[in-house]
């Protein structure tokens, strides 16, 4: 909409986002928030808090990144950040798929057992076609054999599959437990993990089975997206592209100057918040918020 856009304009920099009634908390620190009645989240390791803003309206939940960078080798650290977020956790349920686990599994299960959590992997079939009912039926079954109670927090590791069905089966297993989302594809981190849409497909069609219910936090860590096979890494930087044309020029641009060392996966450029930007415009109708 016209208006809307002159709205989006009329802010140039971070600077003026920074002074438009959005407050940060500093640097390894971590918060939550009530927003529009629904659980805030926070994107660690910088946790942003909505207020009143006369010249943007982002929407309940929406999330503003400004002036950092993504730290690589979050997930080493995850422990440490959730005992701080969730120290009444009772138990602690990392569901993911065999490739993932296979990457990564060790190293969270570690930085959580170093924190003083007894971590329990449940694993879950790889791919699409696993995206039903009967996943989500089987993990809770899982889970109730395993003595989960209402205090306990489900992490999902993995891309936009894994998050969608550990975000419903978190909704629904004792009415709901808390979520953390640990995204490791690029799609999953600028779109899928943020916004609180979880859902299963049906015969009838894609994600027609589904609750709202979001994170607590989402832990972005770039390091893991170095094992993304090329196609997924490149589908995931069209999501974030798609959104520097509606509405980022400074996105746009960074793709333009810096497109040689974001598809040779430059640590340093992908650690840049600006190519995670659009978690940041849940509000506009792109990425898994209400409107979308």
């Amino acid at each position: 909409m016209p208006e809307e856009w002159a709205r989006r304009k009329a802010v140039k920099s971070p600077s003026e986002i920074s002074n438009c009634g959005f407050s940060s908390v500093p640097s390894m620190s971590v918060a939550s928030s009530r927003m529009g009645g629904l659980k805030g989240f926070t994107i660690h390791d910088f946790s942003i808090h909505r207020q009143a803003c006369p010249r943007l309206d982002f929407g309940p939940g929406a999330v503003q990144f400004r002036g950092q960078s993504l730290p690589n080798g979050l997930l080493t650290r995850a422990g440490s950040v959730l005992s701080e977020l969730l120290p009444q956790a009772s138990q602690i349920f990392v569901v993911t798929v065999p490739p993932v686990r296979k990457r990564w599994g060790a190293k969270l299960v570690r930085s959580l057992t170093s924190s003083g959590f007894k971590p329990q992997v449940i694993p879950m079939p790889d791919g699409e076609p696993s995206k039903r009912l009967a996943t989500v039926e089987a993990l809770a079954e899982k889970l109730a054999r395993r003595g989960a109670d209402r205090k306990a927090v489900i992490i999902a590791l993995g891309g936009g599959v894994v998050g969608d069905v550990s975000g419903l089966l978190a909704s629904l297993y004792m009415r709901g437990v808390e979520l953390v989302q640990i995204p490791t594809t690029v799609l999953a981190q600028v779109d899928a993990s943020i916004g609180g849409k979880t859902g299963v497909n049906l015969t009838a069609g894609k994600n027609l089975l589904g609750t709202f219910h979001h994170p607590r936090t989402v832990l972005i860590d770039p390091t893991v997206l170095k094992t993304l096979p090329d196609r997924g890494f490149r589908a995931g930087l069209y999501e974030a592209l798609k959104c520097g044309i509606i509405g980022d020029i400074e996105l746009f641009l960074r793709f333009e100057l810096n497109r040689a060392k974001i598809l040779k996966r430059d640590p340093v450029e992908l650690s840049r918040n600006r190519l995670h930007a659009p978690a940041s415009r849940r509000s506009g109708g792109l990425g898994h918020d209400r409107r979308h």
